[in-house]
């Protein structure tokens, strides 16, 4: 796999690396965008006899008021939730996030690595770039257009309109928290699944699913209640089964929020990325600027 990836940004046409660069982007920890089958869950399920965890020290707190919108989970289920928001920086503080800007470096393997650039702004504006000696590669989404770009040597090679399916996908990648907050204003479906395994680790297991059978598996750590995995079953294009997993750690607190600074992509236990975050920044403020298109004869607009 790693072989085949380095032929596409050596070998490959400077245009074709587009395709390339979708795909190693959307694995990104704040990214997600393919089609999953809901029922594989059920073929893949870890069995439910696993030790008790011993839990941190919760307050019995009335939760009747702020987890309202959670009303389908159990108390157990809100106390743990309520821990996980905690840890990332508290709820209310989640929720005020506008825009995030994060730096770092991308490895497809020890001699393939790739700078790392991501904007997201207001839950509708998101901006991809990868750069290395051959080409940078950006992928824009606003309300209003949605195009990618290829350059070399700062000077532009190719403006066009994004591929409708590759635009549908970086849609579904442009929430700026996660989706355990969101599910309830969204509709979608959470639950608290008790203690669930995950790298050898007993954890605090919730799944949500969205409307479209898109369906992920979060496991909190049961001491810091950081997100530390998610898994992911999806189907590839031949029809075989992929179980997807993310790996985070090096947790840091930048503006009062908490982020992994490490990110470890398996595809079926092989690792298939390794994305190290360099720097975040939170509501720093975002031109608009970063999301229009660029002046280039012959785009695609």
């Amino acid at each position: 796999m790693f072989e085949r990836q380095r032929e596409w940004w050596e070998e490959t046409s400077v245009a074709g690396k587009v395709v390339a660069a979708l795909l190693t982007l959307l694995v990104l920890a704040f990214l997600s965008g393919i089609a999953y089958i809901s029922s594989i869950w059920r073929e893949t399920e870890v069995p439910a006899e696993l030790p008790v965890v011993h839990e941190a020290p919760v307050n019995d707190r009335d939760f009747t008021e702020e987890f309202t919108p959670y009303a389908d989970l159990s108390t157990a289920g809100k106390r743990i939730l309520n821990k996980h928001f905690e840890s990332l920086g508290g709820r209310a503080s989640i929720s005020r996030i506008r825009s995030l800007r994060i730096e770092g470096i991308i490895e497809l393997e020890e001699e393939l690595q790739r700078d790392l650039l991501v904007l997201k702004k207001g839950g509708d504006h998101l901006r991809l770039s990868l750069s290395g000696p051959e080409a940078t590669i950006v992928m824009a989404i606003s309300p209003e257009d949605a195009w990618q770009s290829i350059g070399r040597a700062g000077r532009l090679l190719e403006v066009k309109d994004m591929d409708p399916k590759e635009k549908l996908d970086l849609s579904d990648s442009m929430d700026l928290v996660t989706e355990l907050l969101l599910a309830p204003e969204r509709g979608w479906s959470l639950r608290y699944l008790g203690n669930r395994d995950f790298s050898y680790k007993v954890c605090h297991a919730f799944e949500v699913e969205h409307g479209d059978g898109h369906t992920i598996r979060f496991f909190l750590d049961p001491k810091t209640f950081h997100d530390i995995g998610r898994e992911e079953v999806y189907k590839d294009e031949d029809g075989e089964v992929v179980v997807m997993r993310r790996y985070q750690s090096d947790f840091e607190k930048v503006d009062g929020f908490t982020f992994p600074k490490t990110v470890i992509i398996r595809e079926n236990e092989e690792v298939v990325q390794k994305i190290m975050v360099e720097s975040v920044s939170v509501n720093a403020g975002i031109l608009e600027t970063a999301f229009t298109r660029p002046a280039f004869a012959g785009s695609g607009s």
